[in-house]
């Protein structure tokens, strides 16, 4: 999905030239002889899904595109050109597979604490937390607790928002 959006918002052609996924199976452990090839371009406005089976290497693939690993070999092109790390994650948003937020915070406090980290000179926060909380249809739940209350879409939501640029 991640390959999708990006291609969709951006307008940009995003392409893996046989990249290997390396010998890497589910939970990191090393596989023997196993290197996974894969090939793919995604165009704008394409709608891409990335299936297989537990081990094949979809989280991996996920990874090496969001510039959070390195593939054993191969090519990353963005827009014909090689992809560069720093500059993709301009164009890109990575959520993560598992929450990692912080329970005692409500959605909105979630919210700024991120804006503020990653943009501490920015005085606007609470436009950037209005904005999200509208965005993400979540502004019924700006002062819900992230322990208690929310439903397995709307922590996912709150992890949207959190992968976002503020």
């Amino acid at each position: 999905m991640l390959v999708r959006v990006l291609a969709a918002a951006a307008g940009v052609v995003v392409s893996v030239v046989m990249v290997s996924l390396g010998n890497m199976g589910s939970g990191g452990q090393e596989m023997e002889d196993d290197q996974r090839y894969i090939s793919l371009t995604a165009y704008p406005s394409q709608i891409l899904a990335i299936v297989g089976p537990s081990g094949a290497g979809k989280s991996t693939l996920l990874d090496i595109l969001a510039a959070r690993t390195s593939p054993t070999n191969g090519t990353l092109l963005l827009n014909s050109s090689p992809l560069n790390p720093s500059s993709f994650r301009k164009l890109s948003a990575y959520v993560p597979q598992h929450d990692s937020c912080m329970p005692l915070l409500t959605v909105a406090e979630t919210f700024a604490f991120s804006a503020c980290l990653l943009n501490p000179k920015n005085s606007d926060i609470p436009t950037i937390v209005a904005s999200l909380l509208d965005e993400l249809r979540l502004t019924h739940l700006a002062d819900t607790r992230l322990a208690h209350g929310l439903s397995g879409g709307e922590r996912r939501r709150v992890s949207i928002g959190l992968s976002l640029p503020p």
